[in-house]
């Protein structure tokens, strides 16, 4: 069984807790309805980066569990899905 997780753009550096809240979160079912690519950072754990598609800045931080005034913004990109 192959965990859907793994074919997103989610850093490998996250730890077990965090792809806990991913999936708890239904984020891999959800994912493609969001057109905007957030790369995030924990300013606590600087090695944690995340790349993750979400409504908001908020939002990627409340899917993942991080706290936002503990994020950095590295990117923002938007999706064009008209393809």
């Amino acid at each position: 069984m192959s965990n859907p997780l793994n074919k997103l753009r989610v850093e490998d550096n996250l730890d077990k807790q965090d792809m806990a809240r991913l999936r708890a979160n239904r984020y891999a079912e959800m994912c493609s309805q969001w057109n905007k690519v957030y790369l995030i950072r924990n300013t606590k754990y600087p090695d944690k980066v995340a790349e993750l598609r979400a409504l908001s800045l908020i939002h990627a931080c409340n899917l993942i569990g991080w706290r936002s005034r503990q994020v950095e913004l590295i990117s923002v990109v938007e999706i064009d899905e008209k393809e």
